[in-house]
């Protein structure tokens, strides 16, 4: 089964409440269409729900919860997007556009780096998601790893951000990093870097 494939990489996660998936199909079609194996994603939040990996590493969260948040960034504003999973440092995997091609992207909330990810789902699942290399080479890794080992478990509202923050002259250094929550660490970056 797929699933177990995902939680042989990821662990058993800690499963913090359930996903509406009817109310997702209906307000993110548009951004579903363009992907043959959505079905894939759907699944998976269905089946999950809003869930935790690896004190935090990884986690399913709530579209709902997070488009509008995110749509206040200058790279997504003007974008249909589906964010669906968050790191520790709270950044996000999301259905984007990238180089104007709709794709599985990645957004860094820090630095407003934004990059491709993949076109399938069943792939990112099966090979990327909780994937050290993948985070280490493709993601914010090399910086989220050795934070959440020094700074502890990440809980789904809560992230691991820079104080004072990378926008604001701050240094990427996990010595300058405290524990928030991530709505409100959301609302300040996306202020900073518009």
């Amino acid at each position: 089964m797929i699933h177990q494939r995902f939680s042989n990489v990821l662990g058993e996660p800690k499963i913090i409440g359930k996903i509406d998936i009817a109310i997702l199909k209906e307000k993110f079609e548009q951004q579903l269409s363009h992907f043959e194996d959505s079905a894939v994603l759907l699944d998976y939040l269905e089946h999950y729900g809003e869930a935790v990996y690896q004190e935090g590493f990884f986690a399913f969260i709530n579209p709902m919860d997070y488009e509008i948040p995110l749509k206040k960034f200058p790279k997504l504003k003007a974008q249909s997007i589906l964010p669906f999973a968050k790191t520790a440092m709270g950044n996000f995997y999301l259905i984007g556009e990238v180089d104007d091609e709709v794709c599985l992207a990645f957004y860094n909330i820090h630095t407003e780096e934004y990059k491709y990810v993949d076109y399938e789902f069943t792939l990112f699942f099966t090979t990327l998601a909780g994937n050290k290399y993948h985070s280490e080479t493709e993601a914010y890794g090399l910086i989220e790893i050795p934070a959440l080992e020094k700074y502890g478990p990440v809980a789904i509202d809560e992230c691991l951000t820079f104080i004072p923050a990378l926008v604001h002259g701050g240094d990427e250094d996990i010595r300058n990093i405290q524990k928030v929550k991530l709505k409100a660490n959301l609302e300040l970056l996306a202020n900073a870097f518009g």
